[in-house]
């Protein structure tokens, strides 16, 4: 627990504060970051319940709730708006906003909501993209006998605001990158060269990928072909067993090696939708074809994809004109 008040007056104990907040980015699943990040900030920010979405112009997508009743976000929805809180949010995004009794009960669907929801004090602030049309909505509500929130409770939101959606924003992108490394896992090998074709770090699986290509080998160096690629500035290699893809990376090129897909992965089906797929059918021609809806069509590429490694229509062609590799 931090020991000083992050009150925008202690920069150390905002700053602690932040660090903490970032911390968990990588740490927790998107499922619970919101929760866990809540948590740290109730510490310094004392609240009863709280409110953190993803919402439309008056609709709530997607969100994260504290404390609050389970119907919640259908009793913001059915509110269409109509109160100071959702009002001064549109008219001031990124602004903390701290509203009382009375403006929270300025309108019937507004005082039925705070009701409902027991709040008498909220503090609240968005973030609007003009790109999505989506606002980050994120609000903390007080009880009964608690405090209003003070100056410098809003004023340290105001300082959170800009950090809130970047926040949800890099957890869900790492939650991204961590769905795609383990999709991945087992079928790349990643290597750093320098121009000469010389390893400079390489993973475990990429060596004994260079073994089964060229049993003989010996490092520093790269083997010959390999390393004609990465001389001649080439973007790619194939060879029988691997392929590689060559990415320059300032002095040093970065090597993505891969298991040369084949099709010996797939069964009798998902092989037949992706041949078909891959002569230049559409999804819903494929189906009729093979007596299956567009969406088991979908499906059934979707695991095809992911076995071969390929990311489109092009590298499923390519793959699957490629003479099959059986493994040794």
């Amino acid at each position: 627990m931090i020991s000083l008040k992050p009150d925008p007056r202690n920069p150390a104990a905002l700053g602690e504060l932040l660090l903490r907040l970032y911390g968990i980015v990588v740490q927790c699943p998107l499922a619970s970051f919101r929760a866990e990040a809540l948590a740290l900030i109730r510490v310094h920010l004392p609240f009863d319940a709280a409110y953190w979405a993803l919402m439309g112009e008056h609709e709530v997508y997607d969100s994260c709730a504290i404390g609050l009743p389970p119907d919640c976000t259908d009793l913001f929805n059915r509110t269409d708006g109509d109160h100071s809180v959702a009002r001064e949010l549109a008219l001031r995004p990124q602004r903390a906003m701290r509203f009382g009794p009375a403006e929270l009960a300025d309108t019937p669907h507004g005082k039925a909501l705070a009701q409902r929801i027991d709040a008498r004090h909220v503090l609240t602030t968005s973030e609007f993209s003009v790109a999505s049309r989506l606002r980050h909505m994120f609000s903390l509500i007080r009880r009964g006998d608690s405090p209003a929130f003070s100056a410098d409770e809003q004023a340290l939101l105001q300082i959170l605001t800009p950090h809130l959606a970047l926040l949800l924003r890099l957890n869900e992108f790492s939650e991204i990158g961590h769905t795609r490394a383990q999709a991945l896992a087992g079928h790349s090998a990643l290597a750093v060269v320098d121009p000469r074709g010389m390893l400079h770090a390489v993973e475990p699986q990429f060596e004994s990928w260079l073994l089964q290509e060229w049993p003989g080998w010996q490092g520093p160096a790269l083997p010959a072909a390999l390393r004609s690629a990465v001389l001649e500035g080439r973007h790619s290699f194939d060879g029988r067993h691997i392929s590689a893809v060559l990415q320059p990376d300032g002095g040093r090129v970065l090597l993505t090696l891969r298991s040369r897909p084949s099709d010996h992965c797939l069964t009798p089906r998902e092989r037949a939708v992706a041949s078909a797929y891959a002569a230049g059918q559409s999804h819903k021609e494929v189906a009729r074809q093979l007596g299956l809806s567009p969406v088991t069509v979908r499906g059934y590429l979707r695991q095809a994809y992911q076995k071969l490694g390929v990311n489109d229509k092009a590298q499923l062609a390519q793959c699957l004109a490629q003479p099959t590799v059986v493994p040794r």
